[in-house]
């Protein structure tokens, strides 16, 4: 674990915010004690109130999820944006699909998108997916289905298998992109072999196994 147990709930206990989200981690998962819900929540709890980024985000989760506490979108949205302005990129992307999903807030696109793309730049994936997505239908964002493509492709190359489809499907129909179908092949058949049903009946739509 790095630092053992009670020199990690000493610092924890002497309000060191960082300790704290890290002990409350360690309950969450049960890693060398006791799995507990309701402990990791009290440590989460006090690291958020401290202003530690990474509490304020795994909060955030507890409330969604309801984890050691009664499940509260409107709490867990108030934690994602305070871990979120301070440029956590995960909570940028929660606090996205809640505004996508109008859980906890008032559902806007718009605002989706503006912390979608904010988790984007930092280089998380499926927030890379989701602004392709945007940029291809035209949610939240002026329709561009070329930026999509630049978009899909910085995901697909962290492993993004909904992005390998999707670059397949611009491929296959000439979206953002010439029309290619041996191209479109290529990403639906990456996508296929790491699972992803889409893209397997893609292929055999086309003709083609993976």
């Amino acid at each position: 674990m790095g630092v053992d147990f009670q020199t990690l709930l000493r610092q924890a206990t002497n309000g060191d915010a960082a300790a704290q989200c890290s002990l409350g981690l360690l309950y969450e998962k049960g890693d060398g004690v006791r799995q507990d819900y309701y402990e990791a929540f009290k440590w989460y709890k006090l690291s958020a109130a401290g202003g530690n980024s990474w509490g304020q985000f795994d909060l955030g989760l507890c409330y969604e999820y309801g984890r050691g506490v009664a499940q509260n979108y409107f709490e867990a949205v108030k934690w994602y944006k305070s871990a979120a302005i301070q440029g956590h990129m995960r909570a940028q992307y929660r606090l996205g699909l809640c505004y996508d999903h109008g859980k906890g807030v008032q559902k806007s696109c718009a605002e989706a998108f503006r912390w979608y793309y904010l988790a984007a730049k930092q280089g998380y994936a499926s927030a890379q997916y989701n602004v392709g997505y945007s940029y291809e239908n035209g949610e939240g964002v002026a329709k561009n289905p070329s930026e999509a493509i630049g978009w899909y492709r910085l995901a697909a190359a962290q492993g993004h298998v909904w992005s390998m489809n999707n670059l397949g499907c611009c491929y296959e129909h000439g979206r953002g992109v010439p029309r290619d179908i041996s191209t479109a092949v290529y990403w639906y058949r990456l996508a296929a072999q790491k699972g992803d049903q889409l893209a397997q009946d893609n292929l055999r739509k086309l003709g083609y196994n993976w």
